[in-house]
């Protein structure tokens, strides 16, 4: 079982600007690893931290950016390269940039851009080579100039639902991204090498899974296969989509919080990409902790275990922020988590997950499948066949409805379920009464049914 422990504890009284993280921001590049942390309580401020080898933070500087505090939420992005900070949502009209030093320090904001957009930009995405943003007066992404920020395309007119989210991943022949409407509603788009994005995919609230509120998305990988993943906060879900090359979307499970998992109120997720293929999942909202999951390549999340905060004064309240980064060691894989909420606080959680294989996926002329020594995940053929995990941390996926022909050993073992989606058909969760109490791994969330 992976499973997160506590590494380190920051606290305001230790940190200067830690009070109401509202972005964290990973960057990775020459053997070294920083932190960034967009926060408030009277004024903005950014941090910047070190990452050493055992995932621990070292405070680099603090730099208070002299912006009047707003209600808006405001979001933190690396900008392509790596040499800068992109900060949207400060005021109408402007895009915020902070340069990043040689040790890694981020730096006071430069001087005002013009960046070409009406109202105020919501939301900004970026890759290794391009930015893309959301403004609330503009009914598609809008490609900003990398250094900029300024704006390179007009947007057209309003969106029909106001914007909830954006993100980007880069592709073969260009950038992918995906939005979401405060409606439930999602969208994906391709935009290729200095060109606007075209929307590819829509699925409308009302024919969508039942996203209410939706909070924050990521496109991610698992297996070779793109993935999009969605939380909603009104409805305290997880949901999840497969996307062919083109950015087709097809609906591939919704998980609903119950009372064995911790991301009820649902605002952040956080994805890591192993060296082996196979990705990590962590999600959390007003529920007093986090829950993993591993992500299966049909897109489905399977639960792993949960992490409880500590204590009152020792957690992340109203939890806003997540970051999860994947390293490989001699032991294999450690994921590192970084959390952070409203209240003053920052949490550095670590989990081992041994040494990781590629994921292996049976056929109906090859229906048995054998681990390794190593944390295999080894999935059935429909029809079933024999999954014998070895000696490793394994996971074995039984094949649709885990019939007869369906043998497993050796592992924890898990049922595959069913792979096509209905819409309207979702379970709702069953509340633990007031004062009661719920074990850390009792349960795992309800997958929705066809």
């Amino acid at each position: 079982m992976v499973t997160f422990g506590l590494t380190q504890m920051l606290s305001a009284a230790e940190v200067q600007f830690l009070t109401g993280l509202q972005g964290l921001v990973l960057r990775e590049g020459d053997g070294r690893a920083q932190l960034y942390g967009l926060s408030h309580s009277r004024r903005f401020a950014a941090n910047s931290w070190e990452i050493g080898a055992d995932g621990q933070l070292t405070l680099i500087a603090g730099q208070n950016l002299y912006i009047d505090d707003t209600p808006v939420r405001m979001g933190l992005a690396l900008a392509p390269g790596g040499g800068h900070l992109l900060i949207a949502g400060a005021a109408p009209e402007m895009m915020l940039r902070l340069s990043i030093g040689s040790g890694g320090r981020a730096t006071r904001p430069e001087g005002d851009a013009s960046p070409g957009f009406e109202g105020r930009l919501l939301a900004v995405a970026t890759t290794a080579t391009s930015a893309f943003g959301l403004s609330a007066g503009s009914g598609q992404p809008l490609r900003l100039d990398p250094q900029t920020g300024t704006a390179l395309s007009s947007g057209g007119g309003a969106p029909d639902s106001p914007w909830a989210g954006l993100a980007a991943r880069q592709i073969a022949g260009g950038t992918l991204l995906a939005t979401t409407g405060a409606d439930g509603s999602v969208t994906t788009w391709r935009a290729g090498p200095a060109e606007d994005p075209e929307a590819v995919s829509h699925i409308p609230a009302l024919l969508g899974p039942g996203i209410a509120a939706p909070t924050d998305l990521i496109l991610t990988q698992s297996g070779g296969q793109l993935l999009l993943l969605v939380s909603g906060a009104g409805s305290s879900s997880l949901s999840s989509f497969r996307l062919a090359p083109d950015g087709s979307l097809t609906p591939a499970w919704h998980l609903i919080d119950s009372r064995g998992s911790r991301f009820e109120k649902v605002q952040s997720l956080a994805v890591a990409e192993t060296a082996s293929g196979r990705s990590f999942l962590v999600a959390g909202g007003g529920d007093g902790g986090v829950s993993l999951f591993e992500l299966l390549p049909d897109g489905r999340p399977v639960f792993l275990s949960n992490y409880i905060w500590p204590e009152i004064g020792m957690a992340p309240g109203n939890l806003s922020t997540l970051v999860l980064r994947a390293t490989e060691g001699p032991g294999g894989t450690r994921l590192d988590l970084y959390a952070a909420g409203q209240t003053p606080g920052l949490l550095v959680l670590s989990a081992p997950a041994g040494p990781l294989t590629p994921a292996r996926i049976a056929t109906p002329e090859a229906p048995d499948l054998t681990g390794t020594n190593g944390a295999d995940l080894l999935i059935a053929a429909p029809g079933g066949g024999h999954l014998s995990g070895g000696a490793g941390n394994d996971i074995l996926v039984g094949s649709s409805g885990g019939g007869a022909d369906d043998r497993r050993s050796g592992g924890r073992s898990l049922c595959r379920g069913p792979r096509r989606h209905q819409p309207h058909s979702r379970f709702h969760p069953r509340r633990r009464p007031a004062g009661s109490e719920r074990p850390a791994d009792a349960l795992q969330p309800r997958l929705s049914e066809p």
